[in-house]
């Protein structure tokens, strides 16, 4: 459920992103945009599930606040890059070449 700027409460946020670190079956997440609300996350972020599965974590902008949030409770290092949205819009061409490789 929608609030405000963002796609639920940070519990709710929260929770999916545990599902995701969780999940055996995802190697990466990849952060669709940037913005504002991972500071609201941060302490309900399951470290120990992440410590467990360590997963390829891809941001800019708001996302550096869960990604230093990871490293210092976890010593786990993620991509500041660009995000998803970011894709498909002006990217240069050798920056979205590097991107998917």
């Amino acid at each position: 459920m929608r609030r405000g700027i963002h796609a639920g409460s940070a519990a709710e946020r929260a929770a999916e992103l545990n599902a995701f670190l969780r999940d055996p079956a995802i190697d990466g997440i990849l952060c669709v945009r940037g913005g504002s609300g991972s500071m609201g996350m941060l302490e309900q972020v399951d470290y120990d599930a992440i410590l467990a599965r360590p997963k390829l974590i891809v941001g800019l902008s708001d996302p550096t606040a869960l990604m230093l949030a990871l490293h210092a409770r976890t010593g786990l290092v993620s991509i500041s890059g660009e995000m998803v949205v970011q894709l498909f819009g002006d990217m240069h061409a050798y920056t979205e070449a590097r991107w998917w490789d």
